[in-house]
């Protein structure tokens, strides 16, 4: 063995597979080490957006205009409360903040807002212009703070509010009844719902 170390040629050819296997271990090394990155820069990622989808629906109407936004809720005297029924269905994959606002015509007062078989989170109030149709109208707005949906069971269930109003006494209107179904809207909800990163 020690004459084969001492051997010029022999000790030419180890050199010479020892730099080999020390590429050959660097290749390797490489190879696997950055193998994720090099797939990852090849492969092509697609992406589908959660389901998000709220509908506010009114009920118990006379009658719905074909939009299904707009509630005739009848004929009622200036000195009766009117209820108005409207109905939240949430159909979400994801945790979700959602805010309602109902707007209310400045002709009447609110005397109550509550969520049938349920808590109704707190509400701050403001005065709003609309310009609806041509024709502007003034709204007292009613923004509930922040309802979480979650989405397992709760985000399949269906939420069932109620909004009650009454003609305001000395109102520039100089009728004995209101018709619910007059060109103008007594009530109005919206809402935004934002996503909550957990």
């Amino acid at each position: 063995m020690k004459g084969v170390l001492q051997s010029k040629r022999f000790r030419k050819n180890l050199y010479k597979w020892l730099l080999m296997y020390v590429g050959v271990m660097v290749f390797l090394t490489t190879v696997v080490t950055y193998s994720k990155y090099v797939s990852s820069l090849m492969a092509s990622d697609s992406a589908r957006a959660a389901k998000f989808n709220v509908t506010i629906a009114p009920q118990e109407c006379t009658e719905t205009a074909s939009d299904g936004v707009h509630c005739n809720i009848g004929i009622h005297r200036a000195t009766q409360t009117i209820d108005y029924y409207f109905k939240v269905q949430t159909n979400l994959e994801v945790k979700t903040d959602l805010f309602l606002t109902i707007f209310v015509n400045q002709d009447f007062e609110l005397k109550n807002i509550e969520e049938v078989n349920g808590s109704l989170p707190p509400y701050e109030v403001t005065e709003k212009t609309i310009a609806i149709e041509g024709n502007v109208e003034h709204y007292a707005v009613y923004s509930l703070k922040a309802m979480t949906y979650l989405p397992q069971e709760e985000a399949k269930q269906e939420k069932l509010f109620k909004v009650t109003v009454k003609f305001k006494p000395g109102s520039t209107f100089n009728y004995s009844n209101v018709n619910g179904n007059k060109n103008y809207d007594i009530i109005r909800v919206g809402f935004s719902a934002v996503q909550v990163n957990q």
